[in-house]
């Protein structure tokens, strides 16, 4: 972790005044285009004709958050949830599906060891502590 530009408390007060904090640094160049590869290389596979084309809500204006089966059952795979207005009422997508993914989730560090080993990395431990978390666990 990137003590030198942000202490742990600095962090943790950070998170307790915004609800969030960006360490820069945090993750090496390398791990990020690692990550970067990964994820390009789910969505390539990503077979559209199959999907459900679940859409990603946050229940912002008046929208239901989204809660479908396929979201609930992506705790230990890599699920794919679309941008709203991505997904046509015909069910197919408006553009390429790269342009359309809101996210791609939530057992990323079940399934694939890059993404588990940033999850699993000492210095999210770190970060964990940092934030005063007793017993942390990665569950999506």
């Amino acid at each position: 972790m990137a003590t030198d530009t942000l202490s742990p408390q600095v962090i943790s007060e950070t998170v307790d005044f915004n609800g969030g904090a960006v360490v820069p640094d945090f993750l090496s160049a390398d791990e990020v285009s690692k990550l970067r590869q990964e994820a390009a290389t789910f969505l390539s596979d990503l077979d559209v004709s199959t999907h459900p084309m679940t859409v990603f809500s946050t229940g912002t204006e008046g929208k239901e958050h989204v809660g479908d089966q396929y979201f609930f059952d992506s705790w230990n795979n890599v699920s794919y949830f679309f941008e709203e207005g991505a997904v046509g009422p015909d069910g197919t997508l408006k553009v390429s599906k790269e342009k359309s993914i809101n996210k791609i989730g939530h057992g990323l560090h079940v399934v694939n060891d890059a993404f588990r080993q940033v999850s699993l990395s000492k210095k999210v431990q770190q970060l964990a502590s940092a934030l005063g978390m007793k017993d942390p666990r990665v569950l999506q």
